[in-house]
């Protein structure tokens, strides 16, 4: 069940290089500070990654995750109706600490999950899945903004993310009963 967060989170990730082709296409940032771009969102990634994996050691992988997916899907938001290149910024802004905070929890979610003895068949598939959904998604992002524009892709983006939210929710309802279940049995 968590593979299939995991696919459906991916396929909503569409590639990065399409925030930059936005803020070039559509607001005129110069081909020159593209790079800005890509440094946000890396800065905002790495400033992210530490403080999420503390707060998922504090209150649940599960919670920072279901708070990482939202935050992917304001992201979008921003992006697909951003107004200016400040619009831009923020949704980039965004998307790193989506990243940053997303990328932890599934990791340690694997690492709760899997017996131990199959850890690394267990991070190998994550990562499988990661790459075939990564492919998706760069196809299905690039021939939406090909046909329709890169706003109707942040927006598909947007709709791919609540849906893979919803199946974490169904994924965190199972668990709750499986350890309620197992908890009365002893």
């Amino acid at each position: 069940m968590l593979m299939i967060v995991v696919s459906i989170f991916m396929i909503a990730r569409v590639s990065e290089t399409l925030m930059v082709l936005h803020a070039n296409n559509n607001f005129g940032l110069e081909k020159t500070f593209a790079p800005i771009i890509m440094s946000m969102y890396n800065l905002t990634y790495c400033i992210s990654s530490y403080p999420s994996g503390r707060l998922a050691d504090r209150f649940g992988r599960h919670i920072v995750l279901i708070v990482g997916i939202i935050a992917l899907i304001i992201s979008d938001l921003f992006l697909c109706t951003a107004t200016s290149l400040w619009g831009v910024f923020a949704g980039v802004f965004v998307w790193g600490i989506q990243m940053g905070v997303v990328h932890n929890s599934f990791v340690t979610l694997i690492a709760d999950y899997v017996p131990e003895d199959l850890r690394g068949t267990g991070f190998g598939f994550y990562y499988l899945i990661g790459a075939v959904s990564s492919i998706i998604a760069g196809f299905g992002g690039g021939t939406i903004t090909h046909h329709f524009g890169v706003t109707i892709t942040f927006f598909f983006s947007m709709i791919v993310a609540v849906l893979s939210l919803g199946a974490l929710l169904i994924l965190c309802m199972k668990t709750q009963k499986n350890v309620a279940s197992t908890a009365k049995s002893q």
